[in-house]
């Protein structure tokens, strides 16, 4: 659609009065636009925070002659026409206000092309200035931006910007936040000539994992766990980490990075209530959401960093049973159609199914003739998830076991076996790398006769070692003030009584006794293995696998003849 001037009662009722108030706000504003123009790679120059230069380059649409003259008076738009077509929008921008404030407080010069002009054009203005050249050029589809000596003219406002470092760190913020959106899209950052980022398209589960890595750090990696879940028509996806770096806090809906009070009140009570144990918990997290666009407002804010939900309870309840599903082990407390019926098919890492979709079905039906008495669960409207060590997910089986195909060839992979192999390993790496296994804060008080705290005494190191502290009291009275957060829903003062009467029977025990009493305790809990489930540990093992040798992988696969 090409670029039109709002009306008059559509502007009364979208207008915000957006006010560009440092560089990062710039950078965003056009950044979102080479999105919002299908761009698959895009090229950012920043230098001196943005004070000197801000450059912007995309390979999307780009603009014609006219549309170019138009994009930088006040609203003006591609996005929408009128009013109610907020009830429909998908892009960054709607309100057509952004280049004209920037045009207003710097010098700006912009080049653009299209598929279907024989030249791309370049125009040039400055400032309030209504005077604007305009030339033809030699230019590749796609637009490039370039602002330079931004807020010359309010040297007020230029006085009380922070210093060169600061604007960088806010920049640099919005470009961190641009790239957990744009999987599809090569961004490359440069600042005072030097890269600072250069990420290519998302193709794998791995290049995803690596940029969220990169972006988040690998305590972010190492403490998390993927979520994923669907309530009525309300999605979410994403990470949830318990780490002490509450910067990577980052809400996302409609792929509109946002701040919102209630998302993070919300996770926050949720996770005090699994567990009322925990004493000040830090975590941090990604989350995405994805609403039907008329269940929202956007235009609640003037830089749309914000929106008003129109159905705060099923909110509510899609966060709650995403956390939930990802963390209790109980008898199918959340067994929820929505999983099996309504399942999220956009996800980063659809294959593009190959062979395995031609012959899936008949995989299937033969599995259903060899397995007569046995339940499967159907994968049909699930996407295909390829992992790099694992293979291809096809369907679970029993509760018992799921059928990959890897290679070109079936296997099937006990699930405890899965489990087992992945806790064991997990245990090892991090008892060996000095205790930096993932652990929670908590607070419980427990209380032992003289017996129990002799046979306490005696595992308490190796405790240590796998993720627990203690404050002793007395000679009766401990205080267990952190936990691996493997065992974040299980009951701590059963699991504890059970571990130091087992420890009462034995003699002669070391850390690789107790590393398996927990193991064989976790593994044996009743679980129904949904989906998701299997999927989230698939996850987690290969973020885990990353850069690392680990034993034994391949006794977890059975091949099958069909």
């Amino acid at each position: 659609m090409s670029i039109k001037t709002l009306s008059a009662d559509t502007i009364q009722k979208i207008t915000s009065g957006e006010i560009i108030d440092r560089p990062s706000s710039v950078v965003k504003e056009l950044i979102e636009n080479s999105i919002d123009a299908k761009s698959t790679n895009i090229k950012i120059n920043i230098e001196k925070g943005g004070m000197k230069i801000i450059e912007i380059y995309d390979n999307g649409l780009g603009m014609n002659k006219n549309d170019l003259l138009l994009c930088i008076n006040r609203y003006t738009t591609s996005k929408i026409k009128h009013f109610h077509d907020l009830n429909k929008i998908k892009t960054f921008g709607f309100r057509g206000e952004a280049l004209s404030s920037i045009k207003n407080i710097s010098k700006i010069t912009i080049l653009s092309n299209t598929n279907t002009q024989k030249v791309g054009w370049k125009l040039y203005t400055q400032g309030c200035n209504k005077q604007i050249y305009l030339y033809p050029i030699a230019h590749p589809k796609g637009t490039t931006i370039f602002i330079s000596d931004l807020f010359y003219n309010i040297p007020v406002k230029k006085k009380f910007l922070s210093d060169e470092r600061i604007e960088f760190i806010y920049i640099k913020n919005v470009i961190k936040a641009i790239v957990l959106i744009s999987f599809h899209i090569k961004i490359i950052f440069y600042y005072n000539k030097k890269i600072i980022y250069n990420f290519e398209k998302v193709t794998n589960n791995l290049s995803y994992i690596k940029r969220i890595k990169k972006i988040c750090g690998i305590d972010f990696i190492k403490n998390s766990f993927h979520i994923r879940y669907i309530y009525k028509h309300y999605k979410i996806s994403g990470w949830l980490s318990f780490n002490n770096n509450l910067s990577s806090r980052y809400i996302f809906v409609n792929k509109r990075i946002i701040h919102n009070t209630f998302i993070n009140r919300t996770i926050q009570t949720i996770l005090y209530n699994q567990n009322q144990n925990i004493k000040n918990i830090k975590y941090s997290f990604i989350i995405y959401l994805t609403i039907l666009s008329h269940k929202i407002n956007v235009n609640i804010h003037p830089k749309k960093t914000d929106v008003t939900f129109y159905d705060i309870k099923s909110i509510y309840n899609l966060i709650y049973y995403s956390i939930i599903n990802k963390f209790i082990y109980k008898n199918n407390i959340f067994k929820n159609k929505n999983i099996t019926s309504n399942v999220d098919k956009y996800n980063f890492f659809n294959t593009k199914k190959k062979i395995i979709k031609k012959n899936i079905n008949n995989i299937k039906h033969n599995l259903l003739i060899h397995n007569k008495n046995i339940d499967i669960i159907s994968l049909n409207n699930y996407p295909l998830y390829n992992f790099k060590n694992f293979g291809t997910i096809l369907t679970i089986l029993h509760n018992k076991y799921i059928i990959v195909l890897k290679k070109d060839i079936l296997y099937k992979i006990f699930i405890k076996e899965l489990e087992l192999l992945y806790l064991y390993n997990i245990m090892s790496y991090h008892i060996i790398q000095n205790n930096k296994i993932k652990t929670v804060n908590i607070s419980l008080f427990i209380t032992l006769n003289y017996k129990e705290y002799f046979f306490y005494k005696k595992i308490k190191t190796y405790l240590i070692l796998l993720g627990f502290n203690f404050y002793e009291i007395n000679y009766v009275t401990i205080s267990i003030t952190k936990i691996p957060v493997i065992l974040f829903s299980v009951s701590i003062d059963i699991l504890f009584m059970k571990l130091i009467y087992d420890v009462s029977m034995q003699q002669n025990l070391n850390i690789n006794d107790i590393k398996f009493w927990l193991i064989n305790y976790i593994i044996n809990l009743n679980k129904i293995w949904q989906y998701n489930n299997i999927i989230n540990l698939l996850m987690e093992y290969e973020m885990f696998m990353l850069n690392k040798q680990i034993m034994f992988i391949d006794k977890l696969f059975y091949p099958i003849n069909i």
